[in-house]
């Protein structure tokens, strides 16, 4: 070294070197590699090291800004800053308008002459936009109890159906031949069958609907899904696959505990080369919150604010009765709360205080239900501020009707078997006039209709 500069760095460069020294001589602790380094190694040199925390703050940083744009960033922010100044109250409030809104068009002749077809009888299968049938050729019957929803921001249309009954198997089949398919349920939930067994769960296990082979080629697991690689062939020698994924841990009458697990399943559908089939029973609530949740996904990801409200009326305007309870309701904005601080977008501070609103009113929803088993719990909606209605609603969306005042309210629970009533039959599939002691009406069991192959109402499916 230069005399001059070590005249002028001596006590520093001499402290410097003793510090050197002895970092050489200490021993490594237990569990720690020694260093022979002749300096200390840098804090942060290490990701994989536990306790370089700073680092792994600084990546996730990185990689909120190279996976949104700028625009999505401040769509994001902006949709936690005003969904958390409405709060659960005012979303509850929304939602008793949802309920009350009438879809347009809802004509359903197909529904009322397959009803045997049909899992429940208070969930129809509207015209406008039901799967029609038309593999294989030959086949007069076109009918499945399937809706195709289409939605802005939605780059893909998606299928809703319900899960298969005994005897629509095959007809599941007819059009799973050009489609994929996700199961949000499984066959058997609190003791009641909920999907009839459609697919082959075992390697090697093959099943034969319609001159359609469906051989079961793989089976992967996790704690909250099952994915089952299905290869299907027809009597032509026409092969395909399709990956089915069986989300196993979405409890019916609830939400899911995890608001991660929906964009874990949904990254699989970013692709606009099919249309992917979504059930779970009767394929409209579970169903309709997942497709709600990646509609304000994309709108958010595209830089744009979505109306929560909006978007839930459009899907119920083509699936009926999408996004069917509440705590549903409640789920999209916290799974998507969840989702920003996952992401580090906002602070978890931020989402704190509707995260802690959401978990007691799913509590005390779930409580009320364990003590009146076979009973819907309907709680008394906050103070009303009705939703004005424009004098040129746009084309498309229905427009919302004056709810009645809030009542304390225990209504039968949907998918209870019916029981025989004096009372003249409603239309089957058609929803009775809201009640007026009821703040958010929900479907009230019906006179046995004149089919007796289905006498169920759903419920949160």
């Amino acid at each position: 070294m230069d005399q001059s500069i070590k005249k002028k760095k001596k006590g520093s460069y001499v402290k410097l070197e003793s510090s050197l020294k002895s970092f050489k001589k200490r021993k490594p602790k237990k569990n720690q590699t020694a260093v022979t380094a002749a300096t200390p190694p840098k804090k942060d040199a290490d990701p994989s090291n536990a306790s370089n925390r700073s680092y792994r703050r600084r990546r996730k940083r990185i990689e909120v800004t190279t996976e949104f744009t700028q625009d999505a960033l401040t769509a994001f922010k902006k949709f936690v800053a005003d969904y958390s100044a409405q709060g659960i109250n005012g979303l509850r409030r929304q939602y008793a308008d949802i309920k009350l809104t009438q879809p347009k068009d809802t004509r359903q002749q197909a529904f009322d002459a397959n009803f045997e077809k049909c899992r429940y009888r208070d969930i129809p299968c509207w015209d406008k936009n039901r799967i029609v049938l038309k593999w294989p050729t030959g086949i007069t019957e076109d009918f499945i109890h399937a809706n195709r929803v289409k939605c802005q921001n939605l780059d893909i249309d998606v299928i809703c159906t319900q899960a298969p009954r005994d005897n629509t198997i095959g007809d599941f089949w007819r059009m799973v031949w050009q489609e994929k398919i996700f199961m949000l349920c499984q066959e058997n939930e609190g003791g009641k069958p909920k999907c009839s067994h459609y697919y082959p769960t075992a390697i090697g296990q093959e099943m034969v609907h319609f001159g359609l082979t469906i051989i079961c080629k793989k089976i992967e697991t996790d704690p909250d899904f099952v994915i089952t690689e299905l290869s299907i062939s027809d009597y032509e020698g026409n092969k395909m696959t399709v990956m089915h994924r069986q989300w196993t841990t979405w409890p019916d009458r609830e939400v899911p505990k995890s608001p991660m697990n929906p964009f874990k399943l949904l990254q699989h559908i970013r692709k606009p080369t099919f249309s992917p089939i979504i059930h779970c029973s009767a394929g409209v609530g579970r169903t309709g919150t997942l497709i709600a949740i990646e509609i304000i996904y994309r709108t958010l990801n595209k830089g744009n604010v979505p109306d929560v409200k909006a978007i839930v009326l459009d899907v119920r305007n083509q699936r009926s009765h999408a996004v069917q309870t509440e705590t549903q309701y409640l789920y999209l904005v916290y799974s998507i709360f969840q989702f920003c601080a996952s992401k580090h977008i906002v602070p978890s501070e931020t989402i704190a205080e509707y995260c802690s609103e959401y978990h007691k009113f799913v509590k005390l929803v779930a409580q009320m239900e364990a003590q009146q088993p076979g009973v819907a719990v309907v709680l008394p909606i906050p103070a009303f501020a009705p939703t004005p209605v424009p004098s040129t609603p746009a084309q498309g969306t229905p427009s919302p009707v004056q709810p009645p005042p809030a009542q304390n309210a225990l209504t039968p629970v949907q998918g209870t078997p019916v029981s025989p009533s004096p009372a003249a039959p409603s239309p089957i599939g058609t929803p009775p006039p809201p009640s007026p002691n009821a703040a958010c009406p929900t479907t009230q069991p019906e006179s046995e209709a004149p089919n007796q192959g289905n006498n169920e109402f759903s419920r949160d499916n």
